[in-house]
């Protein structure tokens, strides 16, 4: 073996050594191989999956430190991060405005059913003038005047007193003026207010009164038509005047034989008392005259003094005759008055049984209670109630006790619910009723015909 100097001998490392050469290149290859793989993993992890977190720590959050944190939310476990909260904040408000846009669309919806009905509302009020105004004049007309009964029954419906047009018009502008802010509220896509309990309320109200409304037009529109159909029907002729000229005749021919039975009445009464008056006063002065004759004869002048006071109580007596015999013609006055159909028709609501009764609530409040008995209105309740009051508050609570729907068992009058939207038709309406309370209640009580 040649040594490294070119000659023949022994090398310088024992034979089971390997050349610094070859450990250099070993050790090369090996570094080469680490620093490979040391790679080769990082980017394996990179593209693998998410890289382990370094062991730097993180930077400290001013949310984070531990100063601002709460001892108790420490204690119960790690704090909620702020982009959570907002969210969590965000969505609330979301939901908030949801369903304030719901109720701000249910609020302007009921507007518009409002609207609907006052429009139908007018359309029937529309529909019952086409159907009258012709009949006054045309031959179909003529055939309802020439039958009594149905030339009643026209009257009876067209001379009731009932809200029109006016009306129905201005539970439109009110529904409109109720909705106006809650429909600038829809209009602004950020406004998260609430339409009132008030307006929705109020809303459902003035809804129910113009389907009452609609209702009752439509009804006597109806009745109008049945009437005509029957009195076609009917075998009478038709009248040569025109139902127009037979309903003013018919009214006028009514009104005077009111008048006239009524002043016929009042002679008899007043002939009657006349007559009776002077047969006392006669009577009366035929005693006196006795008591003076009877004094003359005799001597004692106490006995004369005892026949003068005999003779002043009995014109006393004569006296209270008298004013008995005025009490018995005037209830007599009332029976009558009271059997007439006039007197009954308006009196209906509250001479009719049923099963509710006026009273006030402990707040002061007017309601209806039912009771288990079945009977007239009570004229003490009415007075408790303040509905005989002779004012416009008195007039008001008793339109409230007479045109009630709780009762559903008496004819109801119907009037408008605030007293400021009556007419002064349907004002005199009310007053009668009240007029004719006060004038016959306790006549009515006694015969059974109001409860007490």
């Amino acid at each position: 073996m040649l040594n490294p100097f070119g000659g023949r001998g022994h090398s310088a490392l024992p034979p089971n050594r390997k050349s610094m050469a070859d450990v250099l290149n070993t050790i090369g290859v090996l570094g080469i191989v680490l620093v490979g793989g040391y790679y080769l993993l990082t980017f394996l992890g990179k593209v693998g999956g998410p890289a382990k977190p370094t062991a730097s720590p993180s930077a400290v959050e001013p949310w984070d430190a531990p100063g601002s944190r709460d001892a108790g939310a420490a204690k119960a476990g790690p704090t909620t991060s702020p982009d959570v909260r907002l969210a969590s904040d965000r969505g609330v408000e979301q939901q908030a405005l949801a369903f304030a846009k719901t109720r701000q669309a249910l609020a302007v919806a009921r507007a518009d059913d409002v609207a609907r009905l006052a429009d139908e509302c007018l359309s029937e009020i529309a529909a019952f003038d086409a159907t009258v105004q012709p009949l006054l004049g045309n031959d179909d007309g003529k055939k309802v005047a020439g039958d009594p009964v149905q030339l009643a029954r026209f009257r009876a419906v067209v001379e009731k007193d009932r809200a029109g047009k006016g009306v129905a018009e201005r539970l439109r502008t009110a529904a409109t003026e109720l909705a106006a802010p809650v429909r600038a509220s829809q209009a602004n896509a950020k406004d998260a207010s609430n339409p009132s309990d008030l307006v929705t309320t109020e809303l459902d109200r003035l809804a129910t009164q113009l389907a009452g409304l609609k209702r009752l037009w439509e009804q006597d529109r109806r009745t109008v038509e049945a009437v005509v159909t029957d009195a076609k029907r009917s075998k009478r002729p038709a009248a040569t005047n025109s139902l127009d000229a037979a309903v003013r005749a018919d009214a006028e021919a009514e009104a005077l034989d009111l008048a006239t039975a009524t002043e016929k009445e009042r002679a008899k009464v007043r002939a009657e008392m006349k007559e009776k008056q002077v047969r006392e006063a006669g009577e009366l002065e035929r005693k006196i005259e006795e008591a003076k004759l009877e004094k003359l004869r005799s001597t004692k002048l106490a006995e004369a003094g005892r026949i003068q006071t005999d003779a002043e109580i009995t014109t006393e007596k004569g006296k209270d005759a008298v004013a008995a015999e005025k009490a018995k013609l005037e209830r007599e006055r009332l029976l009558k008055k009271i059997q007439t159909p006039e007197v009954k028709q308006t009196l209906a609501p509250l001479l009719t049984p049923g099963y509710h009764q006026p009273f006030r609530y402990k707040a002061g409040a007017l309601g209806l209670e039912r009771t288990a008995k079945k009977q007239p209105v009570s004229l003490s309740r009415l007075q408790e109630a303040g509905a005989l009051e002779q004012t416009i508050k008195g007039l008001g609570e008793l339109a409230d006790i007479t045109g009630s729907k709780d009762d559903d068992v008496r004819p109801r009058l119907k009037l408008p619910d605030y007293t400021s939207w009556w007419s002064t038709a349907q004002q005199e309406k009310i007053q009668k009723v009240q007029d004719l309370l006060i004038e016959l209640g306790p006549t009515l009580v006694e015969e059974g015909l109001l409860a007490k």
